[in-house]
């Protein structure tokens, strides 16, 4: 009995080893052709749902939103009843630390109680931080690294990447 208990942890553990299971079934149809393209939904990216507004075009798409908590007022009013999915403009920066190079930007040289999210400099942050190309991004970094442990290592993509953010080779 007890080897039997075993090899069903052995198995629960190989399995969990696996990576993130996708499930696919909940999102909205077309979702997952979009994301085996490359891009990545918005909502595992940041929390704020408006946030594509502030995204380059060329590197968000949008499905309709179909599934049903996702459609209440407030959130179709961020959203535009679309499910967003993003990329990063920038081989060497994972999309996930998109939004803190964003944040750190906008947050410095700032006292927390100077700080209001409305007050438009995030987006204008955003419009001058998405026109920077791999070079100006990289003269950018050292200034967010120390803040949030970014690293960019330019025309790396993909896990590469991941890993040179994390501070990994």
């Amino acid at each position: 009995m007890a080897e039997a208990e075993a090899r069903v942890e052995v198995e629960v553990l190989r399995r969990a080893d696996l990576g993130p299971v996708w499930c696919d079934d909940l999102l909205p149809p077309g979702a997952v052709a979009v994301r085996d393209a490359g891009f990545t939904p918005l909502e595992d990216v940041t929390g704020h749902q408006g946030a594509w507004r502030l995204w380059p075009e060329a590197h968000r798409r949008s499905v309709p939103e179909t599934r049903p908590e996702w459609l209440t007022e407030n959130d179709v009013g961020q959203t535009d009843g679309r499910y967003w999915l993003v990329r990063s403009p920038w081989p060497g920066l994972t999309v996930v630390d998109v939004p803190n190079v964003l944040w750190r930007e906008t947050e410095r040289g700032l006292a927390p109680e100077d700080y209001d999210a409305d007050d438009g400099r995030l987006a204008d942050v955003a419009h001058r931080v998405f026109g920077l190309d791999e070079d100006g991004l990289g003269a950018l970094l050292p200034v967010c690294r120390s803040r949030a442990g970014l690293r960019h290592r330019p025309g790396v993509g993909g896990r590469r990447a991941a890993r040179a953010v994390r501070g990994r080779p």
